[in-house]
């Protein structure tokens, strides 16, 4: 591997802990993951990428002054062991040895092991958390990611083009489909349902995009009142001429950074949430700070 990658790749590493010690932070925990927790993401959100030269689909790493582990299955071994040399990493097994005891076996007491809470899943979230319990360390949720903070050149957030799925394809309405999940959410008595997956989200409302390679979806989040209002986070500058039109009345369409205000003030205490713990950023709980409902995804027609 040549010296200039290396000596790029320790600035990069010396760059993102001088910002973790601006903030505080002993560690921090750095997932492939995107908002949307998918396994294909935009150059936007190749974090691991950036930092540490990992390129694969599925990895995580955590970074700390004394180095920076790097954590993949078996599929990446080789490949990892040539895109992360040499004595600045640490490489470990995604699942025989897993992050978050890692971090149980490596933590000292009263570290603060910062996260961005809309790249962890709940699940996730809740492991390390008994991680840093075990080691008398703390998760520090950040606001903004350190990364963004020290990569120059990152590319913007994806602008792919947004077009209306017909109906002769889609099978089903989105009215129709909103029924179907809404008599789901009163037999599970929830309020809401929030939805982070692109995927989903691209087949209740009968749309497609093209914000990652190889999948026509785009980035957005929605929330479900079993009341009957939809409110869609998304730009709307990347609709086509025929989405607006295409949508039901009562799609209510905001901004999509408003995504975590609309949960902090929309919904209030008392009322009960579903989500996907698996697949949702903790960012979407941690306001509320009361246990998760738990559902699969939305309901197949």
């Amino acid at each position: 591997m040549p010296d200039t990658y290396m000596l790029t790749t320790a600035q990069k590493i010396a760059d993102l802990r001088a910002e973790m010690a601006r903030r505080g932070l002993d560690a921090f925990i750095l997932p492939r993951f995107d908002a949307h927790q998918g396994e294909y993401v935009a150059p936007h959100d190749e974090r691991l990428k950036y930092v540490t030269g990992f390129s694969g689909s599925a990895g995580m790493a955590i970074v700390t002054p004394e180095t920076v582990a790097v954590f993949v299955d078996g599929r990446y071994t080789v490949q990892v062991a040539n895109e992360c040399a040499g004595v600045l990493f640490t490489h470990c097994h995604l699942h025989d040895a897993p992050p978050d005891q890692w971090l149980s076996q490596n933590s000292q007491e009263g570290w603060q092991v910062g996260f961005d809470p809309m790249h962890l899943p709940s699940t996730w979230y809740d492991r390390f958390q008994q991680g840093c319990r075990e080691a008398d360390a703390s998760l520090a949720p950040q606001e903004t990611n350190p990364v963004d903070a020290v990569w120059p050149d990152q590319p913007d957030p994806p602008a792919g083009r947004i077009s209306a799925f017909p109906l002769q394809f889609a099978g089903k309405s989105c009215a129709a489909k909103q029924a179907g999940l809404t008599d789901h959410m009163v037999k599970a008595g929830a309020d809401f349902y929030v939805e982070t997956q692109p995927d989903n989200i691209a087949w209740f409302l009968n749309v497609r995009g093209a914000d990652v390679d190889f999948n026509p979806i785009p980035h957005s989040f929605l929330i479900v009142e079993q009341s009957g209002p939809v409110t869609w986070f998304v730009d709307q500058r990347k609709f086509g001429p025929s989405v607006a039109d295409s949508l039901p009345e009562q799609v209510a369409i905001h901004p999509q950074d408003g995504f975590l205000k609309f949960i902090r003030t929309r919904i209030g205490a008392g009322r009960r949430v579903l989500t996907d713990p698996g697949f949702s950023p903790v960012a979407c709980g941690l306001p509320l700070r009361r246990p998760r409902q738990q559902s699969s995804a939305i309901p197949a027609s």
